[in-house]
């Protein structure tokens, strides 16, 4: 039987439920597949398998750094099959040409590409009353999900794959947002504005809890902090239960930016929302 393994990053759920659904499909086809979630760090056995697949949202119209971090301290995988999926609320942006552009210069051989659905929670569009994507993954895209893994193990065998064209790129005001929240920007500019309000905050630490890269911790008043090892996700000002937490997507020079990526999802027919309400780290809707 041959043996795959499935690398994925999910915080809020979506990716990991497709990953599940890729597993089964692959299953089906006499595959055994281990899932793996990158968050548990580095991987030293990849030699033990034959296929190997990464599964990535999109934040900020690319994959997250961990992602990126993740396919390059992969060794060389010397024509390993491989395949990649992404999870988008909106448009997937540069999202899936990155993973596989670094999967080809760790040497993979790319058998499957695929995007999905999955519920849009950024803080940005919350704030402003819009959940885009929220059903998603549905119970079509699950069923895609499980015969995109059959399609993969079809393609192991027959090797008659043709790659897709690369994803179109996400336009000019997207990739400036790409560009102005580069990692470097990220860890060493934005990260040090993270702030909780020493009057709102109840040092509850669920924003420890949640911080996928155990970049935040306590001061000696009980206070968050943040490191240098952001992933701009904002999962813990989105999640906070006093609304003590603010960042630089709440600035006012980030306003226009949230603005037009709302109006551009809202007026797009493929792409759907609901009205919503988001306080004290609870969406609600209206």
């Amino acid at each position: 039987m041959k043996k795959a393994l499935i690398a994925y990053f999910s915080q809020g759920g979506t990716t990991r439920s497709v990953s599940e659904q890729i597993l089964k499909g692959l299953n089906g086809e006499q595959f055994q597949v281990d899932l793996y979630d990158i968050t548990e760090g580095p991987l030293f056995d990849i030699n033990s398998y034959d296929l190997i697949g990464i599964g990535s949202p999109a934040y900020i119209f690319r994959p997250p750094f961990c992602v990126v971090e993740f396919i390059k301290s992969l060794p060389n995988l010397d024509g390993l099959p491989a395949f990649a999926f992404v999870m988008h609320g909106t448009i997937p942006g540069k999202t899936g040409n990155v993973i596989r552009n670094l999967l080809t210069i760790k040497g993979a051989k790319e058998i499957g590409y695929a995007k999905f659905k999955g519920a849009d929670f950024w803080v940005g569009y919350l704030q402003r009353g819009y959940l885009f994507s929220p059903d998603n993954p549905n119970s079509n895209e699950l069923e895609m999900a499980n015969n995109f893994g059959r399609e993969i193990a079809a393609n192991f065998s027959d090797n008659n794959y043709i790659k897709p064209d690369m994803d179109s790129g996400p336009g000019i005001v997207y990739t400036i947002e790409n560009l102005i929240t580069k990692k470097f920007l990220t860890n060493y500019v934005y990260s040090y504005f993270f702030k909780a309000d020493a009057q709102e905050c109840n040092s509850c630490k669920i924003c420890i809890e949640i911080c996928p890269n155990n970049n935040i911790h306590l001061d000696k008043n009980g206070i968050p902090r943040w490191g240098r090892n952001c992933l701009f996700c904002l999962y813990c000002e989105m999640k906070c239960p006093k609304d003590a937490i603010k960042s630089p997507v709440d600035w006012l020079i980030m306003a226009p930016f949230m603005s037009y990526n709302i109006y551009q999802a809202d007026k797009d027919p493929s792409i759907d929302q609901v009205k919503v309400v988001h306080s004290k780290g609870k969406t609600k809707r209206v």
